[in-house]
């Protein structure tokens, strides 16, 4: 798989991570130590806090990716048993092993499905928590007297996180069952194929 097509993919992850990691440490400390920082103290290391962000993100991003993989395998499995029964079928490997092979494209057309799978995948669950902990966050550290839209803000805030955690989810199952149909319907196309040559030399 393309190197860089693998980091972009988890530092976007990262990224979604970072955002609702932001929330807890805001839940347990508040947001006022948010005026106190002082960007100009910064100028002088912005290399350095660039490289040290980029290389904290990737690692966030590997970690919710395995993560999120645990989460959702079971449902994974599921979807793959539907379209692609264990038997008269060889495993998943082998039949995406029999019909890449030599062909450049294919494999980065699976590749470039299975990255946008994994993104899916990782965003439904940070979409998720995000949701989560930016709601008790306004419940908590927002003070009515001076909100008094607090719980109007709340209720968007649920309404949007809802619809893109769905949103994702949805995108998820339907990257996820169309990849195993195009590895199905390209394995059978492969073995009529098969079978046609073989035909074809015996006739002759």
């Amino acid at each position: 798989m393309n190197t860089t097509l693998i980091f972009a993919e988890l530092l976007i992850v990262g990224l979604q991570t970072g955002f609702w990691l932001f929330f807890i440490f805001a839940n347990l400390y508040g947001y006022e130590w948010l005026g106190k920082i002082n960007l100009v103290t910064f100028g002088n290391w912005e290399t350095t806090i660039l490289i040290v962000s980029v290389s904290v993100l990737y690692m966030l991003g590997i970690a919710t990716d395995r993560i999120a993989d645990l989460i959702f395998s079971k449902w994974e499995n599921g979807i793959k048993e539907k379209i692609i029964p264990k038997s008269p079928l060889p495993p998943l490997t082998v039949m995406r092993f029999e019909i890449s092979k030599g062909n450049d494209y294919l494999n980065k057309h699976f590749e470039y499905t299975r990255s946008r799978m994994r993104i899916a995948r990782a965003s439904s669950l940070n979409f998720f928590l995000a949701t989560v902990l930016a709601s008790t966050s306004i419940i908590f550290r927002l003070d009515n007297g001076h909100y008094p839209e607090k719980w109007n803000l709340l209720t968007v805030i649920v309404i949007i996180g809802l619809i893109i955690t769905s949103t994702s989810i949805y995108a998820w199952h339907n990257l996820t069952s169309s990849y195993f149909v195009y590895i199905r319907n390209n394995y059978n196309f492969y073995n009529e194929s098969k079978s046609k040559r073989k035909t074809t030399k015996t006739t002759t």
